[in-house]
């Protein structure tokens, strides 16, 4: 299904679900700029990379595969996006610019797996960001500008990963200040 329904502007609501047979999702609704649900993903999925950049999705609390590795830019420019509550796959590695420029989102309700080595960019220009993840695993190696330009983050987060977490916090939330290397 990768590029399935790319640039599908007019698209509103998708099918029902997607085929367990299905594993690349790559770009499916890439630029459907007025979908504004999500289907059931089948259970054999491992790559979401852009597959939801750029849609009208507000609040995205789908069940995503456990065989899921790529989540790349899944949510870039999701403007309305507000709320992620999912459970993110214990295979995911990737995670760069997942939720890049997703400007309204204000609740990141899930946790990191140890799976994850690259979040550089991941809320990068989440500006109304106030709840993100209250750990960062060791496994991660990049988070450059991870952050970025989320001024708004209260509470703690935990670190463990190996990094100079002030390239994740890199321009307007140099303020923030809840973060704890461990």
């Amino acid at each position: 299904m990768h590029v399935a329904f790319y640039e599908a502007s007019n698209l509103t609501t998708p099918p029902n679900s997607i085929p367990n047979k299905v594993e690349n999702f790559s770009y499916a609704f890439y630029k459907c700029e007025n979908l504004n649900t999500v289907p059931i993903l089948g259970n054999n999925i491992t790559n979401i990379q852009c597959s939801f950049g750029y849609t009208n999705i507000e609040i995205f609390d789908v069940t995503l595969p456990e065989n899921i590795t790529n989540m790349c830019r899944t949510f870039e420019y999701c403007s309305n996006l507000k709320e992620f509550r999912s459970k993110i796959s214990d295979s995911v590695t990737d995670m760069r610019g997942t939720f890049q420029y997703c400007s309204n989102l204000k609740e990141f309700i899930s946790v990191i797996p140890d799976s994850v080595t690259d979040m550089q960019a991941t809320f990068s220009g989440c500006e109304s960001l106030v709840t993100g993840p209250s750990k960062i695993p060791n496994s991660v190696k990049s988070m450059f500008q991870t952050f970025r330009t989320c001024s708004k983050l209260e509470g703690t987060m935990e670190i463990n990963a190996d990094i100079d977490e002030s390239i994740a916090f890199e321009y307007e939330c140099r303020q923030y200040t809840g973060y704890q290397q461990c």
